[in-house]
């Protein structure tokens, strides 16, 4: 599927970011192993065709320094360019705190702020903004690129059909350049070949090449 969605995105002039987690315990949901030639060889494979490659923490890593830097340097140390973006695990956030250990990791931006239940405008903003830390009274270097809409937003969550996603996903767009700005829109590759999600691959397709 991998091969297939890097070629949607570059017949539509479209950059993508494919975000991957670090190494972590196997008894850990999403487990997969960082250093199998498989996820090396995808890696590559993204790097060569010009798309991004971000971070990913793990459920418990948005409050724990500890996990947090883990995590993320094992991703660093097999990925063949630069990991400078990416977002939380189920969108778990804690702020400043998860704020602070990006920023104090080096990295350039985060993608984390969207409703879980609800797609929309979380940040009251289609653009990417510079962080404020409300607790050290000072502006990061970090960057926050709003989240606009999710795959299992509309489809747990919000229980649309595929046909509602389309409309509520066209909708956003509309007001998106409306003002300007970058529409980001999370889906998960685990939301392609299952039979639950057959359906839906005409929503992320129309989507992608509208």
């Amino acid at each position: 599927m991998f091969d297939e969605w890097l070629d949607l995105f570059e017949r539509n002039n479209l950059h993508a970011q494919f975000n991957f987690m670090g190494e972590r315990h196997r008894s850990s949901d999403c487990w997969y192993p960082i250093r199998h030639p498989f996820v090396n060889k995808l890696m590559t494979k993204i790097a060569v065709r010009g798309h991004g490659i971000g971070f990913h923490p793990s459920y418990e890593a948005f409050e724990s320094h500890e996990v947090f830097n883990l995590e993320l340097e094992s991703l660093r140390q097999v990925s063949p360019i630069e990991i400078t973006s990416g977002r939380q695990h189920y969108l778990r956030f804690s702020a400043p705190k998860t704020w602070q250990m990006w920023e104090a990791a080096g990295l350039q931006e985060d993608s984390t702020l969207g409703y879980p239940e609800g797609e929309g405008f979380r940040c009251g903003i289609c653009h990417d903004f510079p962080v404020f830390d409300t607790k050290q009274r000072k502006m990061l270097n970090l960057r926050e690129k709003p989240l606009i809409a999710m795959d299992v937003t509309l489809a747990l969550y919000r229980r649309y059909t595929p046909e509602q996603s389309a409309e509520h996903l066209l909708q956003l767009r509309r007001t998106v350049e409306k003002y300007g700005g970058d529409f980001t829109l999370l889906w998960h590759n685990s939301s392609w070949n299952a039979p639950f999600w057959e359906d839906w691959k005409a929503v992320f397709l129309g989507f992608i090449a509208s």
